[in-house]
């Protein structure tokens, strides 16, 4: 499976829209330092969360830290243009020497702009990959809210009450 995502950051806000092909079809989140609004168009519903605050960052470091710890070997070499950007790729390869994963980074921003997870017979098991970036985009304040009119917002308290009820 596959999806497109347009991703907007500025900050600590993010806005990703989810094309409308695939299981994702027509998603949208905006993020800030203080929640993440995730509209689900299929429920018409806007779900107030927390913050993930860049989680995914925090997860790959740490599983690179347990991974040198366990013995894999990570290593750079130069990498290919991706995005029209040239980079740097990061590889990991577990104890026996199968490569897990591949990183193609940009340098100069550190931004991860292709990733590619591999099994252990090096088989392809997820990833994904930029196709475009502007790093000077037009951005106004409208562009991190979410408003879709007849949508139910559906906040951490509502979300508790339903459960409760269930249980």
């Amino acid at each position: 499976r596959s999806h497109l995502e347009y991703v907007i950051h500025d900050g600590d806000r993010t806005r990703i829209e989810f094309a409308n092909t695939g299981p994702l079809a027509g998603q949208i989140v905006v993020e800030d330092a203080n929640q993440r609004l995730q509209y689900l168009p299929r429920r018409n519903e806007i779900e107030v969360l927390p913050p993930r605050n860049d989680v995914t960052i925090l997860r790959l470091e740490a599983s690179f830290r347990k991974a040198v710890k366990g013995g894999w070997v990570i290593g750079t070499t130069n990498g290919e243009i991706i995005a029209g950007i040239a980079t740097q790729q990061v590889y990991v390869n577990d104890p026996r020497g199968n490569l897990r994963q591949r990183l193609w980074i940009d340098s100069n921003t550190g931004m991860i702009l292709r990733r590619r997870i591999l099994g252990p017979n090096g088989d392809f098991q997820a990833g994904f990959e930029f196709k475009q970036i502007n790093f000077a985009p037009r951005i106004t304040a409208a562009t991190f809210q979410l408003d879709h009119p007849g949508a139910r917002v559906i906040s951490p308290s509502i979300k508790a009450s339903k459960i409760a009820s269930k249980n």
